[in-house]
């Protein structure tokens, strides 16, 4: 998943076009919503990636605790080494503040372009929806609009946010 939003975030305008819609619904939309989704997944990433590098720390701290038996010169069991352990942990590390840095440049190019919109409607409701991850049932109690008026306005919104040259 890296490479995919890396290659997708690296370009400068993100070209959306009618003729890759293939029984595609909403062509146009849907590369939006994907292009503004991105956040989002590689929030989960980052996220998925924080609870391994806690279980490498809890592994470590159990590999080198001198009260555990099984460890003995320095090996754990499944002969994987503490020094292994270590390494492992600090590419973890490096790793995920590669994706945080990525996390809020993405983030950053994104609200920017969400409220460079005209309509303050659209402006909204992309935010609450791709930068707060909100649901769009949570957007029309919030905003204090019908749910199906919510989903029509949303549309409107990624056809809008389409049209943009920013991204």
């Amino acid at each position: 998943m890296p490479h995919a939003v890396a290659q997708c975030c690296s370009r400068k305008r993100m070209t959306i076009t009618d003729n890759n819609t293939s029984g595609v619904r909403g062509g146009i939309k849907t590369e939006a919503k994907e292009y503004l989704q991105q956040l989002r997944r590689l929030d989960i990433q980052i996220m998925q990636m924080k609870d391994q590098q806690e279980m490498l720390r809890a592994t470590l701290l159990s590999a080198t605790n001198p009260e555990d038996e099984h460890v003995s010169g320095g090996r754990l069991p499944g002969d994987t080494s503490v020094v292994n352990l270590v390494d492992k942990l600090d590419r973890q590390s490096r790793e995920i503040n590669r994706l945080l840095a990525e996390f809020i440049e993405q983030r950053l190019r994104i609200i920017q372009e969400i409220h460079s919109l005209e309509n303050p409607l659209h402006v909204q409701i992309l935010f609450k929806r791709y930068v707060e991850y909100k649901k769009l049932d949570q957007i029309a109690e919030e905003m204090h609009y019908s749910y199906v008026h919510i989903i029509r306005l949303h549309g409107q919104a990624l056809k809008s946010f389409s049209e943009l040259d920013t991204h």
